[in-house]
């Protein structure tokens, strides 16, 4: 009896093997398992990359922290950047327009005027609100 049902738990697992071999020797078949298997790499890859750089993040924030530095404002950098790209392509943009030398200078000292008062009406108001929390 043991020996039967040993042979038929063979005879199974073999059957089973047989149909697994037949099913993975299907070409579409074996591009969705790896298409599958891709997609779960690629999925814990992006986890494991994004735990990293909050571990690298809160280090560097414990870091600055003990050594009594403010807290990074992460912001600032790429938004000077994407400011002084803004400026550079303004300026090129004047600069190679198809005008004369002195339209595109009275163009540049215009923008440059309205962009001084648009900071100084800011930095007006600014003030203003800062006084009114203030006092």
């Amino acid at each position: 009896m043991q020996n039967r049902r040993s042979t038929d738990k063979i005879k199974n697992w073999a059957r089973v093997a047989a149909s697994v071999g037949a099913l993975l020797s299907r070409p579409k078949v074996r591009a969705r398992i790896n298409q599958l298997f891709q997609d779960r790499v690629n999925s814990v890859t992006d986890a494991v990359s994004e735990r990293y750089d909050d571990a690298v993040h809160r280090v560097g924030a414990a870091a600055d922290a003990l050594r009594g530095r403010p807290a990074r404002a992460e912001w600032r950098m790429p938004a000077m950047s994407f400011a002084v790209g803004l400026g550079i392509g303004a300026g090129l943009g004047i600069l190679l327009a198809p005008t004369s030398g002195a339209e595109a200078r009275g163009a540049i000292r215009t923008k440059a005027v309205s962009f001084k008062d648009t900071i100084a009406d800011s930095a007006a108001n600014i003030a203003v609100r800062a006084s009114k929390t203030v006092g």
